[in-house]
This record gives structure tokens, sequence and C-alpha cells, in this order.
């Protein structure tokens, strides 16, 4: 629990502020403090330097003369007896070694603890430097004692001609030690300043950060929506007045949010009890926000869909969703797939205006794929009674007419002409009464009468009723009904109808002579009738259109065979309304074969005469 506040302290703006301010000092005094060595160890080289150099150039001056003074005439060299005297006279310090060179390099003269390399040759970069007659100077580091040492070379000129050089040598280390003792001290000073600041800093972060604490308790207990507590108010000061505006934005910041969660709750009713989908997009497009209808209807949650284009959700072209911020009010509708189910939507618009522009727009969406689907329906209904209606109708006028202009008293013309007036007034009467039949079954108006029937010799009394057509058109049949068909509940007239229906399409598409087989057997819970043929088959693309009403393979010859193009829908009604199934499988040139299947247990069924 100690570590947990010292860590809270630490993240607090307490610790932030006084690090702030012990960092400033710190800066300022490192800034000072680098300023005051830089320029107190510059001092401090720059007079060495300086009274080293006064002292090489009074020596030079002074070995210039003795240069002079000590020329043998007679056998051109230097007298050099004096010189280790005259060098420990004038340096006496052991802190300064001194070399003299000829002009060739040579050392002719050297402190006295450096007497061992008198004679040598100096080859530092310095004293050719001197020879050449331009002083130098450098600090290096001495190999033997590892001292910072201050080097000099200065030319010895007689006239306009060099003669010699001196090397002087002067260790630096008591200058050193005299800076870093007083960077020491500065040290010092400094770290007694910022335990003071540190103690200043905390103690002023305090009296500015204790009311920011009462602000941020305030704050944290009005994110949480606890608006009745109040910020003290310590003073007159910047602070003082900001806790005084915190208070006053609590009061105001209350009613707005008790006013817009009204208000909030009030629209989200209002959208949640919505038959119809609503989807707010912004000025680009893009979803803010929709109700549980919308998310139903498009198969997406809210948090999927806020931020996505309406564009990409509706996969509206560019011309339909651009017209959504063109016209006030615009309708349109779009398909779209939800959970891979096509579906229709109707969608409404109503643009967003704010200060003078478009800022979006509000979409309602309908689901009208039944309507749709159902107006199509009606639509394709009425083209085809009309269309069958006005083929037999065009028969029988012209027929008429022929019968009305004199073919009426012709003994041979007029029984023909006659003949097929009672065969396309037949074909309407067929064409009206399954229209009747269907309709009825859609409206379920007709009640199915359930008897307990046997199968077996229902299919047989069918067949026999198909004998004189077998005959006429010389086909085969076979029959294949197994013994232990069971008794069940069903419409029997009903059932007679969608076997009269199936047989009289097989007998009108099978070719002359050939096989119709009917096989009824026990399939689990189920019996499955089998009626099959050799004959021209079905397309394959025309299967799946097969049980519709008005679908016919070959329109010509279905009319010509006085087919209405509804016996397959009026089957397909009849045995889904027994809770059964009928599926067709057809190959072209090969013949055709229709599966039923009745299931033998159903409850709540009673007979119904």
């Amino acid at each position: 629990m100690k570590a947990l506040r010292q860590l809270k302290w630490f993240n607090s703006i307490n610790w932030k502020f006084t690090m702030i301010y012990v960092l400033l000092i710190l800066v300022a005094m490192q800034v000072f403090s680098a300023y005051f060595m830089n320029s107190l160890e510059s001092h401090y080289v720059n007079n060495f330097t300086r009274m080293l150099d006064q002292q090489a150039s009074l020596f030079a001056y002074s070995a210039q003369n003795y240069f002079d003074e000590s020329q043998d005439e007679e056998t051109g060299t230097l007298q050099r007896e004096d010189m280790d005297v005259f060098i420990d006279r004038f340096f006496s310090t052991p802190l300064i070694d001194i070399q003299v060179l000829d002009q060739n390099g040579v050392v002719i003269g050297a402190s006295t603890d450096r007497q061992r390399i008198i004679g040598q040759i100096n080859t530092q970069l310095e004293v050719k430097r001197a020879l050449a007659g331009t002083r130098d100077e450098t600090i290096r580091i001495n190999p033997e004692n590892g001292h910072r040492t201050k080097i000099i070379s200065l030319p010895i000129t007689l006239g306009n001609q060099v003669v010699g050089a001196i090397y002087l040598m002067a260790s630096m280390e008591d200058t050193y030690q005299t800076i870093q003792d007083i960077n020491g001290i500065l040290v010092t000073g400094t770290l007694i300043a910022l335990v003071l600041t540190v103690s200043l800093g905390v103690t002023l972060a305090k009296t500015i950060t204790s009311p920011i604490k009462d602000m941020t308790v305030q704050a944290s207990s009005m994110a949480d929506g606890d608006f009745s507590k109040k910020v003290k108010i310590y003073g007159q000061d910047e602070i003082g007045q900001l806790a005084q505006v915190f208070n006053e934005m609590s009061e105001r910041l209350s009613k707005a949010l008790h006013d817009n969660a009204q208000e909030r709750n009030r629209i989200a009713s209002i959208l949640s009890h919505m038959s119809d989908g609503v989807v707010a997009i912004d000025h680009r497009g893009s979803i803010m926000l929709s109700n549980a209808t919308a998310e139903a209807l498009l198969g997406k949650t809210e948090e999927e869909m806020v931020g996505e284009p309406i564009a990409d959700v509706l996969e509206l072209p560019d011309q339909e969703w651009l017209k959504i911020y063109e016209v006030q009010d615009y309708r349109f509708l779009v398909d779209v797939a939800v959970n891979e189910q096509p579906i229709i939507l109707q969608v409404k618009s109503t643009q967003i205006n704010w200060e003078g522009g478009t800022q979006g727009a509000i979409i309602v969406l309908q689901d009208v794929t039944q309507q749709e689907k159902l107006e199509g329906e009606r639509k394709e209904f009425v083209a085809n009674v009309s269309h069958e209606l006005r083929t037999p109708l065009t028969t029988m006028k012209s027929y008429l007419e022929a019968l009305d202009d004199g073919v009426l008293q012709d003994k041979d013309l007029a029984p023909r002409f006659i003949h097929v007036v009672q065969n396309e007034t037949e074909r309407m009467i067929r064409l009206v009464n399954d229209l009747l039949q269907l309709s009825s079954m859609d409206t379920k108006k007709i009640p199915l009468k359930w008897k307990t029937t046997n199968m077996h010799l229902l299919i047989k009394d069918v067949v026999e009723r198909f004998s004189i057509p077998f005959a006429n058109r010389e086909l085969e049949v076979k029959l294949d009904l197994a013994d232990d068909l069971p008794l069940v509940l069903v419409d029997p007239d009903q059932m007679v109808q969608v076997m009269d229906n199936i047989m009289s399409n097989s007998i009108k598409y099978s070719n002359q002579g050939g096989v119709i087989s009917v096989e009824a057997s026990l399939k689990e819970s189920d019996i499955e009738i089998v009626i099959s043929d050799n004959g021209i088959g079905i397309p394959k693309p025309d299967l799946k259109h097969i049980f519709k009403r008005f679908y016919r393979v070959d329109k010509a010859r279905s009319r010509e065979m006085g087919g209405t193009g509804l016996g397959l829908a009026i089957a397909k009604e009849i045995i889904e309304a027994h809770d059964g199934s009928i599926r067709l499988d057809s190959v072209v040139g090969e013949g055709t074969k229709v599966f039923i299947r009745l299931p033998i247990i159903r409850e709540n069924r009673g007979d119904e005469v």
C-alpha cells in the first residue's frame, strides 16, 4: 500500500511541478556553473600562459645576448660552460623545464634535472617551427608523470637570422588543481541550493495543486454523474477564479446533461419502437447511428456500421447516394444481401440542414421484399391469365364469326367448328376452375377432408382410370406397389387430383409405345410414390421453375394438348398441405421422375367431411 501511494505521488502534479521547478533551477545552475568554470579555467590558463610566455621571451632575449657574446671568432663555436648556470639562475622553480637548442636542434643547455639530454637532437614539431622562426605553444600530457604540461617554443635570433631556439615545458597541475577545488566548492553549493529548492518547490507545489486536487475530485464525481459537490475557493487569485468558474460549469453541465438525457431517452424510445429502420449519416456519408430495426434489416450491429460509408453498407452506386444530398426527400429501392439472402429495401432520405448547409441525412429503411415479390407475381399472374384467356377467346371469336358468316349452313364444316368452340370453352372452364382452386388454397378457404386411406388401392384406381389413354398411345404401365404400405390420413379426392395431374403429364410427354412406371414404398416414416416415364424429358434450366404457375417448357405443345400450366402448381400446393414434399428429376431424351413423399403419422388431424 505504501509503495502504491509512493507511485501515485510520483505520478501526481506535485511531483511534476517540483521536478520542473528543480530541473529549471538545476539547468540554470548548470549553465552558470559551465560558464563560470569555463571562464575560470580560461582565466587561470591564460594567466599561466601569459606569465610563462613573459619568462620565455625574457629568457630568449637574454639567450640572444649570450649567443652573441659567446661567439668564438677563431673556432666559430659557442662557449657553453656557463649556460647551465644561466638557466638555473633564470628559472629557479623545479616546475619549469627548459632546453636551449642551437640552429640544428641540438640541446646545448637544459635545466639541472635535464642535463642528460644535452647533445641530443630535439625533434618535436614545436622545435621545428621555432627554428623556422615561428613561435608555437601547446598543452600535452607528460608521459613521465601524467601531468598536463604547457609547452612553449621560441626562436632565438641575431638580426634576421635564427641561431637557436628555446623549448620550455611547465606543469599545469597546480593550476588545474586550483580550478578543481573551486569546482568542488561550486558543486557543494549547488547541492545545498538543490535541497533548498526541492523543499521550496514541494511547498509551492502544494499551495498551487491543493485547489487543483479538489477540482480533480469534483471532476471525477461529475464523471460518475454526481454534481452535488462544490469546489472550495481558497482565494480570489487566478486559481480561485478557476474554482468559481468550475462550480458554475458544474451547475450548467448538470442541467445540460439532464436535458440531454431526457431528449436522448425520448429519441431512443422512438427509434427502438419504430418498425422501420433508421440510419443517420453525416455530411461525408458515414453512418453515425442506427436503430435495432436497421441492424436487423442490414444484418450488422451498430458498432460494425458506425463510421462506414452508407454507399458501402447499402451497396449504392454513386449517382444514387449523391442524390441523398441533392434532393430533400428522395426515395428509391435497393437490393441487398443479408446472411446471403437477397432482400429489397425501400430507402427514404431526408436532409439535415444546419448553418446554411447540408450536414447529413436521416435514412428510413423498409423491407418491401414481400410486397415487391407479390407485386411481381400479381403482374405475372395477370399477364399469364390474360394470355391464357385471350388465346381460346380469339379462337372462339374467329370460329363463331365464321359460323355467323354462313359456315353454320355447311354440314361438313359446321360440326367441326362447333367442336373447336366446345373444346376451347372446356379449356377455359378448366383454367378458371384451376385458378379458383389455387385462389382457395392461397386463402386457406378449402378445408381438407381427412380420411384414413389405403394408398395401395388409391394408386391402382388412378392407373385403371387411365387405361384407355394408355391403350391409345400404346404405353406400357408397370406397377410396383409394396404390400406393407400402411394406411395414411389424407384427403383422397385431393390426392386423386395430384395423381391425375402427374399421370396426365406422363402420358402427354411420353413417346408412342413408351413405358410409364408407378412405384410406392415405405421410406422411414413416409410413403414415397415415384411416377416415371421415358418420354422427352425436361431441360435442366427449367427444372427449378417447373412448379411455378403457368410455367411451360414447350408452350406450343402444351396448349395443343389442352394444358393450363397449373397442374404441377396445384399438385405442389396439395402435397404441401398434407405436410409432404414433391420434387422432380428429369433428363432430356431419357424421361422424367416425380417423387412424392407423404408422412404416415400426422398429429391434430381429424376427419372433415
